[in-house]
């Protein structure tokens, strides 16, 4: 199941048939967007989600790549590409969903320097939870 909008392609369709679930994030989700822009998701870690990306032909970028792509905060245990779509792999998605509804009210994340959105994720993450 995918939240959101998605791009039109066929691993797009096996994320939306898989038995796992996948948000919507980036400057697609938070605004910003432009035709070139890539599309951002994030689903929560496992063996077999890892085994799924890895059969739908995404690969794991290694750690200094994520940080170049100013990804990187606290939820983040792994990236994963295949072409325009990047898929961060995180500890818990429920929180970091709670986290994303949290920094659509209260942040305007398309004004937010792209190296700088990390921080605003981290104090998110941990607004939502301590609550």
């Amino acid at each position: 199941m995918i939240y959101y909008n998605r791009p039109k392609e066929s691993v797009v369709s096996m994320m939306e048939e898989s038995d796992y679930t996948f948000y919507l994030t980036g400057s697609r989700f938070f605004g910003g967007s432009n035709s070139k822009s890539d599309w951002d998701y994030f689903v929560e870690d496992s063996k077999e989600v890892r085994k799924f990306l890895e059969n739908t032909g995404f690969w794991m970028m290694d750690k200094e790549d994520s940080t170049t792509t100013h990804y990187g905060d606290a939820s983040m245990v792994a990236l994963y590409s295949r072409n325009d779509i990047h898929i961060q792999v995180v500890k818990d998605a429920y929180l970091k969903h709670r986290a994303q509804a949290f920094l659509t009210r209260h942040a305007n994340m398309k004004s937010v320097p792209k190296i700088c959105r990390r921080h605003l994720w981290n104090m998110a993450l941990n607004h939502v939870s301590e609550c």
